[in-house]
């Protein structure tokens, strides 16, 4: 349970907040790359709470700047994409992708206005079918080199989602595997099935573990001869990985907010082994759906009816996360042994909250090539006999 106070903290993300000061130390996904092609026009996104406008020049290079144009506030979203940046609609002010105001062309020649204009602006990159901001002060870190992002691109595919709820109850849904067994279990899951485990006469145990990068979370349950074991990993500042089902591979979650009642979610998902078909890709949560928003009747359809031929794992964390409102109110919440994860998740990101207010980095913050790797990152899911030794499965 946490104080009203403290609910606040995390969930409030919007520029001058706590937790949205710490979350611009990282890099976030602000959009799909398919989304803005070399010759498309320029989008409005909305991330953190901020209006913002992503570009190309007539180089090809993203640009990240403030949507309501610095003269009058016009729509930068419908301006013009030039060779050097992009030009209002209004007026025709032109900016770079720098936020450097190059041309005023109703002022007169000798004005000096443009160059006392410094519009917001962020920088951007492109990286396995998503497009990042860092919208943080100073250097920015080097993006993570995870698996799902580095993969081959026929071993990957890449989705998102509107999600009409604080981001942070996304990411206490990805981290907890007792909603997936759970789900499954509903569903009428078969015995073979590697989800699979019976909900009754049944140990369970749970490790959540403090990493360099967040949080491991272990849950093990074990009935009769057979364990189950979940291995899946939280991110600083605001992504899981989850096991694959029926693949060798995993994905990724990442919740961005979008406001403090809405957030999307980037699903990557990767196979280690081969290319990834749109079946298996579509059963691990990625699936192209009309305005990136998943259908309410489907949603509400998946979890009344526990119909078990929906594939898409998010349809139901959707409607299971939606069922809480906007912002769940944890000082209502009694947690229990099984929500070890998300109590130390919660502890995590205080925690980098407080690193920055001290001028820190927070963890996961990464700096060199050298610490660019994660090869103790694990999510998986495996069927071991009872008795086995766990821990050292999930090395191999």
């Amino acid at each position: 349970m946490l104080t009203r106070e403290e609910n606040d903290l995390l969930t409030q993300t919007g520029p001058g907040t706590r937790c949205g000061e710490m979350m611009r130390r990282y890099w976030q996904p602000i959009a799909l790359a398919e989304e803005l092609p070399s010759d498309g026009p320029p989008v409005a996104v909305r991330v953190l709470s901020e209006d913002l406008v992503l570009f190309r020049d007539g180089q090809g290079q993203l640009g990240l700047l403030g949507r309501w144009c610095s003269h009058r506030a016009a729509d930068l979203s419908r301006g013009y994409r030039e060779e050097e940046g992009l030009r209002c609609w209004y007026h025709g002010w032109l900016y770079d992708r720098a936020g450097r105001c190059l041309d005023q062309p109703l002022e007169p020649p000798d004005s000096t206005l443009k160059e006392a204009i410094q519009h917001r602006a962020y920088i951007c990159q492109e990286k396995a079918g998503l497009i990042f901001a860092y919208l943080g002060s100073g250097d920015p870190p080097f993006l993570p080199n995870y698996d799902a992002l580095t993969a081959p691109e026929t071993h990957r595919r890449s989705a998102k989602y509107v999600q009409e709820f604080n981001y942070l109850q996304g990411n206490e849904g990805s981290i907890d595997p007792m909603q997936v067994w759970y789900m499954r279990r509903a569903l009428g899951a078969e015995a073979g099935d590697a989800a699979y485990c019976p909900l009754d006469e049944n140990d369970l145990t749970i490790e959540p573990e403090e990493t360099d990068y967040g949080v491991r979370l272990s849950a093990v349950r074990t009935t009769g001869q057979v364990a189950i074991v979940d291995i899946r990993g939280f991110m600083l500042p605001n992504l899981c990985a989850v096991p694959g089902l029926d693949i060798d591979g995993h994905a990724i979650h990442w919740h961005v907010p979008i406001d403090d009642t809405h957030h999307w979610r980037y699903v990557v998902v990767f196979r280690r082994d081969g290319p990834i078909t749109d079946d298996e890709a579509r059963q691990n949560g990625v699936e192209a759906v009309p305005g990136y928003l998943l259908d309410r009747e489907r949603v509400l359809h998946a979890i009344r009816s526990r119909d078990a031929t929906e594939e898409n794992v998010v349809v139901f964390a959707t409607g299971l996360a939606e069922a809480q409102g906007p912002i769940y109110d944890r000082t209502q919440e009694h947690l229990g042994p099984a929500d070890g994860g998300i109590t130390v998740m919660r502890n995590v990101i205080h925690r980098a909250i407080q690193d920055v207010e001290e001028g820190t980095d927070p963890a996961h913050v990464v700096r060199s090539l050298e610490a660019n790797h994660f090869p103790h990152l694990i999510a998986r899911r495996d069927r071991l006999p009872a008795g086995e030794d766990w821990r050292t499965n999930q090395q191999t």
